[in-house]
């Protein structure tokens, strides 16, 4: 076909570029700029917890809550208030974790 690069294509449209990094995540229910505002289906931000929490996610351990932080970049409305809940509960965990015993 002639639209060229995936990758360059992503890389050169914000919003294509947030279609791609949240249906990374496993938020396979956007498929478009305009789906950033929905609300997240339970089942898939219970199945994304879970994922975290086995550390099953495609991007480097260290970095789970950079990537969430970029996730919530392109949300808005439910949608955002959701990873931004999930973004907290992560956030203390790992702190949790870091505590001496």
């Amino acid at each position: 076909h002639s639209f060229g690069s995936y990758a360059v294509r992503i890389a050169a449209d914000r919003e294509l570029e947030g279609v791609n990094v949240l249906r990374t995540l496993g938020l396979h229910h956007i498929s478009s700029p305009e789906d950033f505002g929905i609300e997240v289906p339970l089942h898939l931000l219970d199945m994304l917890q879970q994922r975290i929490a086995a550390g099953q996610l495609a991007i480097q351990p260290g970095s789970v809550q950079q990537h969430l932080r970029r996730c919530l970049s392109f949300l808005t409305g439910p949608a955002r208030r959701q990873l931004a809940a999930l973004c907290r509960d992560q956030a203390a965990v790992a702190t949790a974790a870091a505590l001496p015993q």
